[in-house]
């Protein structure tokens, strides 16, 4: 499993078989994303978006949402 935390601490990525949006705070599952095969590398990057890039044996992937809708 990979984990990535986003800087505020606001939410936290998790991947396996899929990618599971968290709020650490609560503890709470914000939204859960399955995948076909495991998800064994992901990497956020923002600029007028939020990116998460995903990678695994089925090859990449790119999500990406906007900053203002980001969780909170």
């Amino acid at each position: 499993m990979t984990a990535l935390p986003q800087p505020s601490g606001s939410w936290l990525l998790a991947a396996g078989n899929g990618i599971r949006l968290w709020d650490p705070l609560t503890g709470h599952l914000v939204h859960c994303l399955l995948t076909a095969a495991p998800v064994t590398n992901i990497v956020h990057t923002a600029g007028d978006t939020q990116r998460v890039h995903i990678a695994g044996p089925a090859g990449l992937a790119t999500l990406d949402w906007p900053l203002k809708e980001e969780l909170s």
